[in-house]
Parts: C-alpha cells; structure tokens; sequence
C-alpha cells in the first residue's frame, strides 16, 4: 500500500499487531451503546461496529462486557460467559 502524503501520514498508515495488520491507526474507542437485548449481541449492535469499521477505524474496541453472572449490571450488556452467546460474539468477531 503507498504511502499517505499528508501532516498524518503516521496515523493513516497500516502497522502490525502480532499476526494482524491493521489499515491505521484509528481507533473507535469503547462507547456504551446498550444495544445488546436479553444479554445477548443483536443484529443492531453488530451493524454498528460493523459500519464503525467500514468507516475507516482500523481498530473497534467493543464496549464492556460481562464476565461473570454476578457482573451484570443490565439486560443490554452482553454476558460473554454464556455458551449460548457464543455465535453472536463470532459474528461480531
């Protein structure tokens, strides 16, 4: 890929993350969406995070997530404990 000619030539360029090359150096940084229904990822937050990338951020952190059923703080959280959760969590992957 050229080179960017631009005063942000650094942020636009790709760099290596262990075996991941990421575009740039954008990054949509964790935001609260409660998009999530039932403790589970929905259609609309995965077409959030979806068009964040398609945007142009090399990076999209997600926003928290449940570990532990006693970290639950609301329904709209996703609890990635949860076997049930696990083909959602690869579609938003």
């Amino acid at each position: 890929m050229p080179q960017a000619t631009t005063p942000y030539q650094l942020l636009l360029s790709e760099f290596q993350v262990g075996s991941h090359r990421i575009r740039n150096r954008i990054a949509h940084v964790a935001t609260v969406t409660n998009f999530g229904q039932q403790n589970r990822a929905t259609d609309r937050l995965i077409n959030y995070l979806r068009a964040r990338a398609r945007g142009g951020a090399g990076i999209v952190i997600t926003e928290g997530m449940s570990v532990h059923p006693t970290s639950i703080p609301s329904p709209s959280i996703i609890a990635i404990f949860a076997d049930e959760n696990v083909d959602g969590l690869k579609r938003m992957a």
